[in-house]
């Protein structure tokens, strides 16, 4: 378990490095906000008629290093509406290698709190709940959690090595797909949350939001090798089992 830890302690250093060195080549004029950054992990689990809001992450430097390159890149950096992309050569291109799992496993959490979420949405007594967790979800501008993800999926995206003989416009094909994927779920999560705050909710809306955010980070998960998804879910499982009272320790 220590080895674990130890592990992951210097992936987190040498990701929050090189996102700095992207950052500061690309935008000069930066000028880091004087924030204490959260530690954030989202989890909604449902347990009997309530959502388990834990906030609970062992990746203090990936958290931060995410959020600066969210909001150093631009948040809103890829257009609302269908994807450019030629998504059969985007999924033709030659990568060399994939970035390493401390990188994936914060966004399959996601994916598997936006998994129950969608499925949360069908029972009305559990919206609340919903509506309650996704507003914290939102809350907070550049340190927000929803900014946290954006950052990290730019981040993956970033590692991600293209064989050398690569076209550069089939690789700018396969980062916008990546990076249309990510930020679709969550402006599908953000249509959600604005769906449910009306007096009186339109079912059919609420639920095709929440399927919409689901579907489309099934469409990220599904640009990745498998191996490396049946990778991070076992990894998943085995830091669950060894963090027993879920305070983000080994």
């Amino acid at each position: 378990m220590r080895m674990v830890s130890s592990a992951r302690a210097i992936v987190n250093v040498f990701a929050f490095a090189a996102v700095w060195g992207d950052i500061l080549t690309g935008v000069k004029s930066l000028v880091t906000p004087s924030v204490s950054v959260k530690r954030v992990s989202i989890s909604l689990s449902v347990k009997g008629s309530v959502y388990d809001e834990a906030l609970t992450s062992r990746r203090d430097m990936l958290v931060k290093s995410a959020v600066i390159s969210s909001g150093a890149m631009g948040i809103a950096f890829v257009p609302c509406g269908p994807s450019n992309a030629d998504s059969s050569v985007a999924s033709s291109v030659r990568i060399a290698s994939y970035p390493s799992l401390e990188y994936l496993e914060p966004i399959f959490e996601l994916k598997l709190s936006v998994d129950t979420l969608a499925k949360g949405t069908q029972n009305v007594k559990l919206r609340p709940y919903i509506l309650k967790r996704l507003d914290k979800f939102f809350r907070g501008d550049l340190t927000s959690e929803r900014n946290y993800y954006s950052g990290l999926g730019i981040q993956y995206v970033n590692n991600i090595e293209y064989e050398k003989e690569e076209l550069s416009d089939y690789i700018k094909l396969d980062k916008e797909s990546r990076l249309q994927a990510m930020e679709s779920t969550l402006q599908s999560l953000q249509m959600l949350k604005q769906s449910l705050t009306e007096d009186i909710a339109n079912d059919d809306v609420v639920t095709s939001n929440a399927k919409d955010a689901k579907d489309f980070l099934q469409k990220w998960f599904d640009m990745l090798p498998s191996k490396d998804f049946e990778a991070v879910d076992q990894l998943f499982k085995s830091t669950r089992g060894a963090d027993a009272n879920h305070d983000g320790k080994l």
